[in-house]
């Protein structure tokens, strides 16, 4: 029997269910984190322009 059919036997015992909920729940946490990330880098990255843009303006030509 190879790996793949002993996976599917597995499965059959109702385990496939509960792998897929546990695999949905997790992509939900990894997709929240990197929003959550993303915005924060966002965030920081609009800052950093701001600061930057007073700066260019500030220097004499």
């Amino acid at each position: 029997m190879t790996t793949v059919q002993k996976r599917r036997a597995r499965a059959r015992g109702g385990e496939l269910d509960d792998c897929l909920r546990a695999c949905a729940a997790h992509s939900g946490k990894v997709v929240g984190s990197v929003d959550r990330r993303r915005v924060e880098l966002g965030e920081q990255l609009r800052k950093l322009l701001v600061v930057w843009g007073t700066t260019a303006t500030a220097t004499p030509a």
